[in-house]
């Protein structure tokens, strides 16, 4: 997404050199509802669920497996999201707050959580964008996210809430633990105001 980081993007032109992957290129920055809204309709050219998952979302061992696994198993789950320091509902230790960590810690965190947690999931009324999987059932109801939310923030919690209306379910995986060092895209002055707006509009659509 035009990202000034002298890092990522060549990182992504090597990896999908090297796999079976399509590589897509802003020339300039969209934010998250446009790139996103952008791989949207090349994912649904293929049948599979798709994986949002940002740049600063730091994944464990295994996760892509127990990301899915709920999609796989019913098909009224839309969406996953992991526990996180930093995922609202599903921020740990205190759900809405945002918590500092290394790499060394969401690791250890993620261990303890696969070992103890096991395979049962919680229902949650959306999920969180930075790290979530999306089923292909739900995406044929709800393709894209509104564009009235961009650039950013809060659009998931409107893609979520319409397919609850279709019949859907939104799920957290307790043996996952993905960390997320969050709010890189924006300012933090720039991000309060795109909260606060965005916030606003969710309010009047669902109460």
């Amino acid at each position: 997404d035009a990202s000034p980081d002298d890092v990522t993007l060549p990182f992504l032109r090597d990896w999908a050199a090297q796999h079976p992957a399509r590589l897509l290129e802003n020339a300039q920055n969209l934010g998250f509802v446009g790139s996103v809204n952008r791989g949207l309709a090349e994912a649904m050219t293929h049948p599979d669920p798709v994986v949002l998952l940002n740049s600063d979302a730091l994944v464990p061992d295994g996760w892509a497996r127990r990301l899915l696994r709920p999609l796989l198993e019913d098909a009224r789950v839309a969406s996953v999201t992991p526990m996180s320091n930093d995922a609202e509902l599903g921020s740990v230790p205190e759900p809405g707050r945002a918590s500092p960590i290394t790499a060394e810690e969401a690791a250890e965190i993620d261990c303890f959580a696969r070992e103890t947690n096991g395979a049962a999931w919680v229902p949650a009324v959306a999920g969180v964008g930075f790290c979530m999987a999306l089923s292909r059932e739900a995406l044929e109801a709800i393709p894209r996210f509104d564009d009235v939310f961009a650039p950013g923030y809060g659009e998931e919690v409107d893609w979520c809430q319409k397919t609850r209306a279709s019949g859907f379910t939104h799920v957290y995986v307790p043996n996952l633990y993905v960390a997320h060092v969050g709010g890189q895209s924006f300012g933090s002055a720039q991000k309060q105001a795109l909260i606060q707006r965005n916030s606003a509009i969710l309010t009047r659509r669902y109460p």
